[in-house]
C-alpha cells in the first residue's frame, strides 16, 4: 500500500508482532526501535509534543501540562492519573507486554489518527502522514462534513479507514492477538440532583489552582467573557495580543481590559497577515492545516517578542454554557433561547431518544443543493443521507455513554466537533513555535463543570459569577457583543445581543453593506485582492470543480459579501486538499 512521498511530519508510530517494513524511515529526523514497535518523528517539531523512550517503554504526550509549573519531568506522572483527570493525549508502548495504549482527556483535546495496514497498527498526530506514505481513498461524505461544520463526525476522517481518537477513551492494541479495543468512559454525565453551590465552589477553587499553575504566557485577549475569566487570575500573563479592526468596539474594550495588567499589549491589524497559497503552504508544513492565518501571524509575532506559549479562552464553552440547543442558528432560535433561559423545564422533560431525533436534522443542516466547490458528478443526495445517519449515530452513542438531556447532547456534539476539531486550531497554530496551553481542558475542572446541568451554565452564567467572585472590577467594562453592562443579568444581555443582531440585519438589508464597528473581524479588504483565486489555483485533488469555484468567488467579490466567511471556507478546502493528496 505504500507509495513514494515526501518528508515526514510530526510523529508516526507503528506497532506489529511481525517485523515492520517501512521504506521511508529516513524521511524522519529521529527513530526509536523496540521489539514490536518503531517510532519515527520529526525532531523538536512541536512544543506540545513530548517523547520519552526508556529501555522497555515508550511514552508520548501531546498536550500542554508538561509546560505547567507542577510538572516534575516524567510523563509517568501523567500516566498514573485516571482517564477523567488527564489533559491531552497519552501514548504508551510496553515492550514486555507487547501492548500499545492510548488515553484521551475529557474533551478529546488532542486527537490522534490511526489505521491498521497489513497487520501493523499505525498512529500519528498528522493525518497527512497517511496520504504521504500510504494509499487511502477519500471519504467524500467526511470531506463534505468538514466543509459544512468544520469537522468530521465522531471517529471518521477525510480518509477512508483512517480513524481519529475521541474523548474519554482508552484505545489498546495487543500485538499478541492483533486486536484493537476501544473503551469510552461514562464520566460525561450531569447530576440531576447535584449540590449546585458546592459544585460551583469546587469549580472556582479548581480553576484558580489551574490558573496559578500555568506557565508564563502570552494571552490572546478579546473583549468577551472567556478572557475575563483568565484575567481574574492574571499572575502568569506576561503580555497580550489582540488582532482585528483596530477601530472596532471590540478592540477598544480589549485595550481597556488589558490596561490593568501593566504588561506589554500588542494590537495588530488584520492587513498585516499574509493570505494566499504561499501563506497556506507555510501553515500546512508547520501544523498540517491552514485554517486561521491571522492566528499564525499572532504566533509568529509573539514568538519573536517573548517566545512564551500562547493561551486563550479555547475549550471554555462547556463552562460558559455556549453550545446548547439555544445556540443552533436558524428558524426558532429566539424561541429556543427564551425557553432555555426562562423555562428550562420545557426541554428537561424531553427524553433522550426524542432529543436525538430532534437534534439530528438541526446538527446535520448543510447545503441545500450541490455545493459550489464539488464537481457535478458528486452524488450529493447520498452524501446528505449519510451525514444525517452519522450525526444520529453519534448522538445515540453519547446517550449510550451517560449523557442525558437535549442541551447536554447538543453541547457534547458541538464541543467534540466544532470546538476540538476546528476552533482549537487557532491556538494550535503556535505549536511549532512557542507552543500553546489550554487551562480549561483540565480533567477535574471539566468533570465538575459537566456535572452541572446546562441550565446552570447557559449564557455565561458561571463566567459572570466567577469574575464577580474573583475580580469584580472587570464587570465595569462592557462586552462588545451586547449593548448593556457586563453586570447586567444574563437574560438582559442575551436580549440585547438579539437586538444588536436584528439591527445589523436591517442595516445590511437596507444599505446592502456589512455593518462593522462592533466586532474585530473585518476581512473585507481581501475582496480587493486576488488571494481567494490563489487559494483555488493551488488545489490539487480532482474532487474540486475549480472553474465553478472561480465563478462563485467572482460573484462573491462583486457583491462585496462577508470576506471572513469565504476565508474560513477556502481554508477548510485547502486543508482537506492537503490532507487527502499530500505529496
Amino acid at each position: 500500500m505504500e507509495s513514494k512521498r515526501t518528508k515526514g511530519k510530526g510523529f508516526l508510530l507503528g506497532v506489529s508482532a511481525t517485523p515492520i517494513r517501512f521504506r521511508h524511515e529516513k524521511d524522519f529526523k529521529n527513530s526509536v526501535q523496540f521489539s514490536g514497535a518503531v517510532l519515527l518523528y520529526d525532531g523538536d517539531y512541536s512544543k506540545n509534543v513530548m517523547v520519552q523512550p526508556t529501555e522497555q517503554t515508550l511514552l508520548i504526550y501531546k498536550g500542554d501540562r508538561h509546560l505547567y509549573k507542577s510538572f516534575a519531568g516524567s510523563l509517568g506522572e501523567f500516566w498514573r492519573k485516571p482517564v477523567n483527570e488527564i489533559a491531552g493525549t497519552l501514548v504508551k508502548f510496553c515492550e514486555s507486554e507487547q501492548k500499545l495504549e492510548v488515553r484521551t482527556d475529557f474533551l478529546g483535546s488532542e486527537p490522534l489518527y490511526y489505521a491498521v495496514i497489513e497487520n501493523t497498527f499505525w498512529i500519528t498526530d498528522r493525518i497527512d502522514n497517511f496520504s504521504r506514505f500510504f494509499s487511502f481513498s477519500i471519504d467524500l461524505q467526511s470531506v463534505y462534513t468538514f466543509m459544512t461544520i468544520g469537522s468530521t463526525v465522531s471517529s471518521r476522517t477525510v480518509l477512508k479507514d483512517v480513524l481519529q481518537t475521541n474523548e474519554l477513551s482508552t484505545l489498546t492494541f495487543d500485538n499478541a492477538t492483533n486486536a484493537l479495543t476501544i473503551d469510552m468512559s461514562h464520566h460525561w454525565s450531569a447530576e440531576k440532583d447535584a449540590d449546585v453551590p458546592a459544585l460551583k465552589s469546587s469549580l472556582n477553587s479548581r480553576l484558580m489552582e489551574v490558573l496559578s499553575d500555568t506557565p508564563e504566557s502570552s494571552l490572546m485577549l478579546s473583549a468577551g467573557w472567556d478572557s475575563r475569566v483568565l484575567l481574574a487570575n492574571p499572575k502568569n500573563i506576561r503580555c497580550t495580543y489582540t488582532h482585528g479592526d483596530l477601530t472596532s468596539r471590540e478592540i477598544d474594550i480589549a485595550f481597556r481590559l488589558g490596561r490593568s495588567l501593566q504588561v506589554p499589549m500588542n494590537f495588530l491589524p488584520l492587513e498585516e497577515t499574509e493570505f494566499g497559497a504561499d501563506a497556506n503552504q507555510t501553515m500546512l508544513d508547520l501544523n498540517g492545516h491552514c485554517l486561521f492565518p491571522h492566528w499564525l501571524k499572532a504566533s509568529q509575532f509573539l514568538n519573536s517578542q517573548a517566545a512564551l506559549p500562547i493561551t486563550s479562552g479555547m475549550f471554555v464553552e462547556h463552562f460558559s454554557g455556549h453550545y446548547g440547543l439555544n445556540i443552533i442558528p436558524g428558524r426558532g432560535r429566539k424561541t429556543r433561547t427564551i425557553n432555555s433561559l426562562l423555562f428550562p423545564a420545557v426541554y428537561e422533560k424531553i427524553a433522550n431518544d426524542e432529543a436525538v431525533n430532534l437534534l439530528t436534522p438541526l446538527l446535520a443542516k448543510g447545503f441545500d443543493s450541490l455545493p459550489w466547490f464539488f464537481a457535478d458528478d458528486v452524488d450529493f443526495a447520498q452524501i446528505q443521507k449519510e451525514f444525517k445517519h452519522n450525526v444520529n449515530a453519534c448522538l445515540q452513542s453519547y446517550s449510550d455513554t451517560g449523557t442525558n438531556g437535549i442541551h447536554e447532547l447538543c453541547e457534547r456534539f458541538k464541543m467534540m466537533h466544532v470546538e476540538r476539531q476546528f476552533m482549537a486550531n487557532q491556538t494550535k497554530s503556535a505549536g511549532a513555535l512557542s507552543g500553546y496551553h489550554h487551562p480549561y481542558v483540565d480533567g477535574r475542572f471539566s468533570q465538575a463543570v459537566l456535572q452541572l446541568k446546562y441550565k446552570h451554565r447557559i449564557g455565561y452564567k458561571l463566567s459572570q459569577e466567577f469574575v464577580q467572585l474573583n475580580k469584580p472590577e472587570l464587570l465595569s467594562t462592557p462586552l462588545a457583543a451586547t449593548l448593556v453592562s457586563a453586570k447586567s443579568p444574563i437574560v438582559l444581555q442575551e436580549a440585547s445581543r438579539f437586538a444588536r443582531i436584528t439591527g445589523e440585519l436591517v442595516y445590511k438589508k437596507v444599505l446592502n453593506k456589512i455593518p462593522k464597528g462592533l466586532g474585530w473581524n473585518n476581512f473585507q479588504f481581501l475582496n480587493q485582492t486576488g488571494v481567494f483565486h490563489d487559494y483555488i489555483d493551488a488545489l490539487r485533488h480532482p474532487v474540486w470543480d475549480k472553474q465553478k469555484m472561480h465563478s462563485f468567488v467572482d460573484r462573491w467579490i462583486t457583491s462585496d459579501r462577508d470576506a471572513y466567511t469565504l476565508v474560513q471556507m477556502l481554508g477548510r478546502i485547502a486543508t482537506v486538499d492537503y490532507q487527502i493528496k499530500c505529496i
